[in-house]
């Protein structure tokens, strides 16, 4: 950040709320910090889902928690429906989610929803920034006019990289998103597919920034990170996916896993719940100290390069594949071989990260150069 940039008093960030994925959580975070180079005070915005709201975490410290010990709580398990137990382990890591969100986010309930709109919020703040993860995927139920941040002022809309998630835009949604695209002057998006979608809507030539949380390093990543109980001892993988692992995966790492006497860590399937509720801070852990990361998450793939590690990326099974995000950060970082790679691969645990670290450096200067040209 240039220095002789005067602060700006107040800014608020418009993201998804929830606590249920790490790349949210994490990319919000990691916004959130580097926006406070630019401003005194920093919100996170709740948006209010009809009657539910999606954000501020309130935690009841006082209530007093189950003890388990592992014996017990593999009895219990055993003797649970799948249904209850699957309950359990959800209810377990939306408690570190709130808990991560409480102690590293500043979250603000203000009433703000589809259908209200509080009197004065465009002059509570200066800048309002809508980023960065999908928020204008017009398949989600979050998805609203208020990502584009209609209800403020023109001169206050900035747009750090949000993602639309999918490839084409559906028809009924081009006039409304024509007008909304237009009304941003100072955009930008995450994947390549994002800046040809407002090229075709508006032809408007918009820059492909950098996803949020690979503007901080690995060295500001691990002061938020906490120690993960049962960790492995020995080398390990790390097994992250969104969508199925599949069977035929799964039992391809196990074999390279026992072939090269390492062990297997599965995060976010309750197939295999030990770490199912592991918590972002948790997560940082399991990256920075793991030999290989399997995935076929965008964040999976931000944090393998953050921490320069070893990693092949899948493609996702199941409902949505969103492979344009995955494609635009591995050719940005001329990293196209990860995708599918076999584990048999002789260059499999080789990467040579002097010329994706070069890489990463420029695309954070360009990626700090539209935040001082945003807020001036």
């Amino acid at each position: 950040m240039n220095e002789s940039i005067q602060k700006v008093s107040s800014c608020a960030i418009l993201t998804l709320n929830g606590y249920v994925n790490y790349g949210n959580r994490l990319q919000n975070y990691a916004l959130q910090q580097i926006v406070l180079q630019y401003a005194q005070k920093v919100d996170t915005l709740i948006i209010e889902q009809g009657n539910q709201k999606s954000g501020i975490a309130k935690i009841d410290s006082s209530q007093k928690k189950p003890f388990y010990t592992a014996f017990n709580l593999k009895r219990l398990m055993l003797n649970l429906p799948r249904n209850t137990i699957k309950t359990f382990y959800t209810s377990k890591r939306k408690t570190k989610f709130k808990q991560f969100s409480k102690e590293f986010l500043h979250e603000r309930l203000t009433g703000l929803s589809s259908n209200k709109v509080p009197n004065g919020i465009a002059e509570w703040y200066d800048f309002f920034i809508v980023g960065s993860d999908q928020v204008w995927n017009p398949t989600f139920p979050e998805f609203s006019e208020l990502f584009f941040l209609t209800f403020v002022p023109e001169r206050k809309r900035i747009a750090y990289a949000p993602s639309f998630g999918i490839a084409e835009i559906p028809a009924k949604f081009h006039i409304s998103l024509h007008k909304w695209l237009n009304s941003i002057p100072n955009i930008s998006v995450r994947e390549n597919s994002g800046a040809e979608i407002i090229r075709q809507l508006t032809n408007k030539e918009v820059p492909v920034l950098l996803d949020p949380t690979l503007l901080l390093d690995a060295t500001q990543w691990t002061i938020i990170s906490k120690p993960v109980r049962n960790i492995p001892k020995r080398k390990y993988i790390l097994v992250y996916f969104l969508g199925e692992i599949g069977k035929k995966r799964m039992q391809a790492i196990k074999e390279y896993a026992k072939l090269n006497n390492y062990s297997v860590v599965v995060l976010n399937s309750l197939r295999h719940p030990r770490y199912y509720s592991a918590s972002p801070s948790e997560l940082i852990t399991l990256v920075s100290r793991c030999s290989l990361i399997c995935t076929d998450s965008f964040h999976g793939t931000a944090f393998s390069i953050i921490f320069n590690k070893p990693f092949v990326v899948y493609d996702r099974k199941g409902q949505y594949s969103m492979s344009s995000r995955i494609k635009t950060i591995l050719q940005t970082f001329q990293l196209e071989n990860r995708r599918a790679m076999e584990l048999s691969d002789k260059s499999l645990l080789k990467i040579d990260y002097t010329t994706v670290t070069r890489i990463l450096e420029t695309e954070r200067k360009k990626a700090l150069s539209f935040f001082e040209n945003s807020f001036t």
